[in-house]
């Protein structure tokens, strides 16, 4: 299972991304309880951050409607 398709299912039964500063641990439990192999910390890491950047750009931009 790739760190893509992991942490979808996690948010999408958690309907959130894992804690900041542990991501890591808690995806790689993750995947050890639903029975796969987790992938690579590195490529956790990655796209929680991804993810997490989209989430404070969405925020932003809508916060930057209501001004208008």
């Amino acid at each position: 299972m790739t760190a893509w398709d992991l942490i979808e299912r996690y948010m999408n039964q958690y309907g959130e991304l894992p804690q900041p500063y542990s991501e890591t641990t808690e995806l790689e439990q993750y995947a050890r309880f639903i029975g796969v192999d987790p992938p690579e910390p590195d490529s956790i890491v990655a796209i929680v951050q991804m993810l997490r950047q989209r989430q404070q750009e969405t925020i932003r931009e809508a916060g930057q409607m209501t001004l208008i």
